[in-house]
């Protein structure tokens, strides 16, 4: 028992596959919008730390599952993908999902809430004024109704605010929530007007934490998860009446 292969050999497939799912998810959350080019092989590798011939393998992965198209020369750029969640109608993708995304939003109010408050103890200036940034890039793509860069700024904001809290076990149960969850968020704020509703929800947040304000800070979280749940409830039962 004492030579019991408790270890494996990290293969240089596995890490591939691992880069590969990192940048699956930064084009997910519209980091990257079709037809933009990926950043050039050296930066990845160097922001990766891995060799060059790893990112290729894990570029061709992408080829392979439709995600990149590999332009030799030039790059790898995203690709259009017609099965990408913003291009699914809402109803067809709430009538499947509908209650894993009530017990999304669950989960969010049992933590979140939380993180705000220790925020609006522990922000620092610096804090602050990112967050204040944020709220400003909001604005502006909020009038141009612009979901997929949204949805990155979305992520940027609730991750920011639970590192803020300070509390390490709170940013990690966080952590699978915030960015696989990509899905849901672009389903949420493709809802009618749900942009303005959400940017005026994260502001109210964000003032409450540049006050330094924990007890506003937490129901301005919990007003903020919410209201897109009643709006949710509101859509799906107007859908049933038409289609009544």
């Amino acid at each position: 028992m004492g030579n019991a292969p408790y270890f494996q050999n990290l293969e240089k497939s596995r890490l591939s596959d691992e880069v590969a799912r990192q940048i699956t998810q930064v084009i997910r959350e519209g980091r990257y919008q079709p037809g933009q080019v990926l950043p050039a092989e050296r930066e990845m590798a160097i922001q990766f730390n891995i060799s060059r011939p790893v990112l290729r393998e894990a570029l061709r992965i992408l080829e392979i599952q439709g995600l990149v198209e590999i332009r030799h020369g030039k790059g790898a750029y995203v690709k259009s993908s017609a099965t990408d969640i913003l291009n699914i109608p809402i109803q067809d993708w709430l009538a499947e999902n509908y209650s894993l995304l009530l017990q999304f939003y669950e989960a969010r109010l049992s933590v979140e809430p939380t993180c705000a408050a220790l925020a609006a103890e522990r922000a620092t200036d610096e804090d602050i004024a990112y967050l204040q940034q944020l709220m400003s890039k909001e604005a502006a793509l909020t009038q141009e109704n612009d979901v997929p860069t949204f949805v990155s700024l979305d992520i940027d904001l609730h991750t920011a605010l639970t590192h803020m809290s300070g509390n390490t076990f709170l940013a990690q149960m966080m952590g699978s929530l915030i960015n696989p969850e990509t899905d849901m968020r672009k389903i949420v704020l493709r809802l009618p007007d749900h942009l303005r509703v959400a940017h005026g929800g994260h502001s109210a947040i964000v003032d409450a934490i540049a006050r330094h304000d924990p007890d506003a800070a937490r129901q301005a979280m919990i007003n903020a998860l919410e209201v897109p749940l009643k709006i949710l409830r509101e859509f799906i039962k107007n859908q049933e009446s038409q289609n009544g």
